[in-house]
């Protein structure tokens, strides 16, 4: 088969992850690398499949060939950064952002993915920092809102972690973690009954929505 034999395998692959059907890409991606198992767009697309299905560990060995064709390509160490934070391993995590990072200072999935990873480590000022980098250059980014949100709450900064939350639930209203998070931050404080309506939010927005499912069951059983 040709080369564009394997990209169509690819394209579609692709078209199927961006509806959510990883399972499905998956198999045409390793259509691809059968047909040849060093192509490198095959590697990077097969990594970011694994890592929707949670099997970050078996994505490395697929994300670490790419990076042996190149090891400064940008999308292949935000990649690899991703499964390392995946498999917990936070310290090697950080080490590959910033590599990705010194390519492209100011990228949005680098930088909350690092102060995610700060944040595991109980580095909640360092993390801050990466969430406010993100804002130089999208004041409205509503993910690094959040996550600056759960370090705010860890430094015991309430009043401006609920500022933060408040913020990303504004420009994002529907998006059931920013809701599922500030429900979590509520029941934390005692505040069980808000909690819970913001559990029901989510399920009228996502009914399976297992974490929220999950949390709804935990609330109702405080006395």
């Amino acid at each position: 088969m040709s080369e564009n034999d394997i990209d169509s395998l690819i394209d579609n692959a692709v078209q199927l992850a961006d509806q959510g059907q990883y399972e499905e890409a998956l198999e045409l991606l390793q259509k691809a690398l059968e047909i040849d198992p060093n192509y490198f767009r095959a590697l990077i697309n097969i990594t970011s499949a694994l890592n929707a299905l949670d099997r970050y560990d078996k994505a490395m060995p697929f994300i670490d060939k790419a990076l042996l064709q190149n090891p400064k390509d940008f999308d292949a160490l935000s990649r690899k950064g991703f499964s390392l934070e995946g498999m917990q391993e936070y310290k090697k995590a950080i080490q590959v952002f910033d590599k990705a990072l010194e390519f492209d200072p100011s990228d949005d999935f680098s930088l909350n993915h690092k102060g995610a990873c700060l944040c595991n480590l109980e580095e909640y000022e360092k993390a801050i920092g990466c969430f406010d980098k993100v804002f130089e250059s999208d004041p409205r980014q509503a993910l690094a809102y959040s996550n600056k949100a759960i370090a705010l709450f860890n430094l015991k900064r309430d009043d401006e972690g609920y500022n933060c939350m408040d913020m990303a639930i504004r420009i994002e209203p529907e998006n059931p973690l920013f809701l599922q998070n500030k429900a979590i931050s509520l029941a934390d404080i005692g505040k069980i009954d808000e909690a819970l309506e913001l559990c029901n939010t989510i399920l009228e927005l996502e009914p399976d929505y297992e974490d929220a499912i999950e949390l709804k069951k935990e609330l109702e059983s405080i006395d």
